[in-house]
C-alpha cells in the first residue's frame, strides 16, 4: 500500500503507512491527525488523506506488492486455469432423431458434424444423392445376391459400397456467395456412378453369356459376343469393381462429366463424323444433333430406294436426300458445338421485339 505526496507544483513523495510511526519519530516537518491510538491494523492499510503542513497530498489506488514467479509455478497456475474451464465447459449433445418421439444423443456440437458431414444445400442434389445412394445399396445387394463374391472378397466389396456411399454424404455444393466457390463439386459423384456403371455390366454380360441368344463374330481372328467372351469380361469388370480403392486413390478414372464428354464425343466422331467438343452439354447437344439430321434423312433415302428408277431421269425424293446431305453436311461443320450460341440467335430477336 501506498501514498503519494505532492512537495509544491512538482515534486513528489511516498510514504508506507506501516513505517509511519517510525518516521513520525525521526521527522518533525509533517505530522498525521487521522491515525488514532488503538485503531485497528486494517484501518492503517486503507488509504486515507493524510494533512501536513505545507504540503498538497493526492490520493492513489492500492496495488498489489509483486511476487517473482519462476516459470514452473506460472505453467503450473496456466494448467490449472485450463482443467477448471474444461471441467467447467458444459457437454453438449446433438439429438438425432430415429423415429417420432425417439432419439439418440450424439456427443458432438454443431462444428464438428460440419465437419464430419457436409450439408447440401439444393433441393435438387439432395434427391439426386439419396437415389444415387439408393441405386449403390440395391445393385450391390443384387451382385452380393448372385454369389460373385465369396469369402474375403464380400468384406472388400461391401467396403467399396461404403466408400462410394460415404462419398455422396461428404458432397457439398457452395453457393455463389460462398468463399468455397468454384470448389469442384462433381468429383464426389464419380465414385457411385463409376460404381453403379460397373456393377450394371456385370449384371448385363452375366445374363447375356448365360443366355446364349447373341450370335458371334469374328474380327481379326478374335471372336466377339461368344459366350467364353461376355464371361471373361464379366470377370475382369469383377476385379475391376475390387480395385476402386486404390484406382480412386491414385486418380486412374477420369471425372464423371469428363468420362460423360469423351464418350459422347467419341459415338459422334465414329458414327457420324462429328468433332471434338469442350463440356457435356456441348457433347449431348452435337449428338442429338447429328441424330436428328441422320433420322430426317433416312427418310428421303429409304424412299428414293425403295421407289422405281427410270432410265432417263433420277427420282425426285434421290434427288431432294442429295441437296438436303449436302447443305446439312455444310451446316453442320460450320455450326458451334456450344448450345448457347443457337439459343441466343432465337432469344434475341424476340427480346428486342
Amino acid at each position: 500500500v501506498k501514498r503519494s505526496y505532492t512537495f509544491g507544483p512538482a515534486g513528489g513523495g511516498y510514504e508506507d503507512p506501516v513505517q509511519e510511526r517510525e518516521r513520525q519519530s525521526q521527522s518533525s516537518s509533517f505530522t498525521s491527525t487521522e491515525v488514532q491510538d488503538g485503531a485497528p491494523v486494517l484501518s492503517i492499510l486503507q488509504p486515507r488523506p493524510v494533512v501536513l503542513q505545507g504540503m498538497q497530498v493526492r490520493r492513489v489506488p492500492l496495488e498489489m506488492p509483486e511476487f517473482d514467479l519462476d516459470h514452473e509455478s506460472l505453467q503450473e497456475s496456466h494448467e490449472n486455469t485450463l482443467m477448471i474451464e474444461e471441467k467447467a465447459k458444459p457437454k453438449q449433445y446433438y439429438r438425432f432423431w430415429v423415429l417420432p418421439g425417439k432419439w439418440l444423443r450424439v456427443r458432438y456440437d454443431r462444428l464438428a458434424l460440419l465437419a464430419l458431414l457436409d450439408r447440401n444445400r439444393r433441393v435438387v442434389e439432395n434427391v439426386f444423392s439419396v437415389m444415387l445412394a439408393s441405386l449403390v445399396a440395391f445393385l450391390g445387394f443384387l451382385l452380393l445376391l448372385q454369389g460373385f463374391f465369396r469369402d474375403i472378397w464380400v468384406f472388400q466389396f461391401c467396403l467399396v459400397i461404403a466408400s462410394c456411399q460415404y462419398s455422396l454424404l461428404k458432397s457439398v455444393q457452395p453457393d455463389a456467395a460462398s468463399p468455397m466457390h468454384g470448389h469442384n463439386w462433381i468429383i464426389v459423384y464419380s465414385r457411385p456412378v463409376y460404381f453403379c456403371l460397373c456393377c450394371a455390366m456385370i449384371w448385363i454380360f452375366d445374363l447375356s453369356g448365360r443366355a446364349g441368344s447373341l450370335q458371334p463374330f469374328s474380327l481379326y481372328g478374335v471372336t466377339f459376343f461368344s459366350a467364353h467372351f461376355l464371361l471373361c469380361v464379366r470377370d475382369m469388370l469383377i476385379v475391376f469393381a475390387l480395385c476402386f480403392p486404390v484406382i480412386f486413390l491414385f486418380g486412374l478414372l477420369p471425372q464423371v462429366n469428363t468420362f460423360v464428354m469423351c464418350l459422347l464425343e467419341q459415338i459422334d466422331m465414329h458414327i457420324f463424323g462429328g468433332t471434338a467438343t469442350t463440356s457435356p452439354l456441348s457433347s449431348l447437344f452435337s449428338l442429338i444433333r447429328s441424330i436428328v439430321v441422320a433420322a430426317l434423312l433416312y427418310g428421303f433415302c429409304l424412299g428414293a430406294i425403295i421407289g422405281p428408277w427410270g432410265d432417263a431421269h433420277v427420282p425426285v425424293l434421290f434427288s431432294v436426300f442429295c441437296g438436303l446431305l449436302l447443305a446439312l453436311s455444310y451446316h453442320l461443320s460450320r455450326q458451334s458445338s456450344d448450345p448457347t450460341i443457337l439459343w441466343s440467335v432465337f432469344i434475341h430477336p424476340i427480346a428486342n421485339s
